[in-house]
């Protein structure tokens, strides 16, 4: 019984030496790349997006990947074999607000080579720490922004508080008045629905506080309201408006009638013209324990000196164990062996 209990403490000691430094090796391959030049709301990936045909130009909306990074993959690829110019998401990029979260979408974005489409992103409650988007302005850019294409104006604008909502209207006013020509078509995105909705059984009010989104289509001003946050899919008509909500490219399905989707948007000179794009390949689930391990182990054991230090400590304090151990209870000598009875 004292072997094993030497033998165990010996190699508990040395995993516990031994895996901080492998985790660290394994975080700092998948978290330090840095950031991609053609992902955020930034003007390089305005440049990055390829010039549009005569015909018009194809666009994909994915909403809340979070951590469904392998939805996300698959999705990517589906849109980029069907020539989508750009991504858009609905919010929600990260599976939690924090950098190693961001950090490993970035690693993903850059792993999908040629599918890495230039994206866009408007910000998602998941994408803030207490309502405050500092940290997705530092890896996807503004929460109010507004970028143009081939004719089209997209703009992006938070709505995720009842103060950000009443913002929206005049930031989306003021992107709209700052435009030197009347764009050919307006796409509005943000996070939160404008209309009431269901989630997870709970009933959710937000025509009423969206008035002023609803005052910018009676005028005319909007065509297309693209959201996220549900999970799921939605799509109805506003007066000429298309009120969409596409949220399966990745986060928990709630709803039994859910599934894992995107958006494909064609813009061409008679019009826009939606297509939804379910996902009916089989999902490996591997990518939960990548998340687990870069967003949630590797923060609290390497960038925590306290919880690395007692790691090390308890590392040390069970080999010095396992070698006493050892040395008061040395293994028996084959050769010490009792002779066996003679006949």
């Amino acid at each position: 019984m004292r072997r094993f209990l030497s033998i165990g403490s010996i190699v508990l000691g040395v995993l516990l030496a031994v895996l901080p430094g492998a985790l660290a090796l394994y975080g700092w391959a998948h978290l330090s790349a840095g950031r991609s030049p053609r992902l955020g709301n930034f003007p390089e990936t305005v440049e990055a997006i390829p010039p549009s045909g005569d015909n018009g130009f194809r666009f994909a909306i994915l909403g809340d990947p979070e951590g469904g990074l392998d939805v996300y993959r698959h999705l990517m690829h589906r849109a980029a074999a069907m020539g989508a110019a750009f991504c858009i998401i609905t919010g929600d990029v990260a599976s939690m607000p924090s950098d190693e979260a961001f950090e490993l979408f970035e690693d993903e974005y850059r792993n999908l080579g040629s599918s890495a489409l230039p994206t866009f992103a408007c910000v998602g409650n998941h994408d803030m720490v207490h309502g405050d988007p500092s940290l997705f302005r530092k890896y996807m850019g503004p929460e109010a922004y507004c970028f143009s294409y081939s004719g089209s104006l997209f703009i992006f604008v938070d709505n995720n508080g009842q103060a950000q909502t009443a913002r929206a209207a005049p930031i989306i006013r003021d992107f709209l008045a700052k435009q030197e020509t009347r764009p050919d078509h307006v796409f509005l995105v943000m996070h939160q629905p404008i209309t009431d909705y269901s989630k997870r059984g709970h009933s959710f009010a937000r025509r009423e506080s969206s008035d002023a989104i609803f005052d910018l289509i009676d005028e005319g001003k909007v065509d297309a309201v693209l959201m996220g946050h549900r999970h799921g899919y939605g799509r109805e008509t506003y007066k000429d408006a298309l009120l969409l909500v596409t949220g399966g490219a990745g986060g928990h399905l709630y709803e039994p009638d859910d599934f894992f989707h995107m958006v494909v948007m064609d813009v061409t000179p008679s019009g826009i013209q939606d297509t939804l794009v379910k996902l009916d390949e089989p999902l490996s689930g591997l990518d939960n324990i990548r998340i687990a391990l870069l967003v949630h182990v590797y923060p609290n054991v390497i960038g925590r000196k306290p919880v690395l230090a007692g790691t090390l400590f308890a590392s040390v304090l069970l080999l010095v164990a396992g070698w006493a151990l050892r040395r008061k209870f040395p293994a028996p000598d084959p050769g010490d062996a009792p002779p066996s009875p003679s006949r």
